[in-house]
Order: C-alpha cells, then structure tokens, then sequence
C-alpha cells in the first residue's frame, strides 16, 4: 500500500513538473503550429479587422482649403459734361481664401 502511495505521488510530481516547464507563448505557439482551425479562425479576425480604418474614415474630419489670387483690369467712363467724358482705369489684384471644416 504504501509503496503504490509513493508511485502515484512520485507519478504526479513529474508530470507537475513537466506541464509547468512549458511557458504560456510556448504553449499558444504551439497550439497555432498544429491545429488549423485555430489558425483559419485567426485569418478571419484578421480579415474582419482590415475593414476597421475603412469604416471609422466616415467619422474623421475632413477640411478643405481654397484660395485665389488674380489680377482684374477695370475701366470706365464717365460723361462729364455734353462732350465730355472721364477715363477711369484701375488695376487691382483680388486675393481671396476659404476653410471649410466638416465632421
């Protein structure tokens, strides 16, 4: 009796040890190497989360910026009298800018 106590206990003491020399990385990567359907089911996640930065670009800001510049040539005449008339010339150059912000 007491000889069978001392094998069950010593039987139990390596095969503690053995499962608690494997590290948990140890144990995942090995999981991943045999069996497939864990790895077919991590190239779904995978899949499933290469779609994320597409749905969340809908919620980003989006700022637009505009601006211009020209030159503008204006000419006018004015009756000044019964014969005669005023020449007004002007050169301007027009700038202009816009924002427009949106979430």
């Amino acid at each position: 009796m007491i000889r069978a106590v001392m094998i069950a206990a010593a039987a139990t003491i390596s095969t503690a040890g053995q499962s608690a020399a494997e590290t948990l990385p140890g144990a995942l990567a090995q999981a991943y190497r045999v069996n497939p359907e864990l790895n077919s089911q991590r190239a779904i996640v995978r899949q499933t989360d290469e779609g994320v930065p597409q749905a969340l670009s809908d919620y980003r800001p989006r700022v637009n910026v505009i601006a211009g510049v020209g030159n503008q040539f204006t000419s006018q005449e004015t009756a000044v009298g019964p014969a005669l008339t005023q020449k007004d010339l002007w050169w301007t150059s027009p700038r202009s800018i816009g924002i427009s912000a949106q979430q």
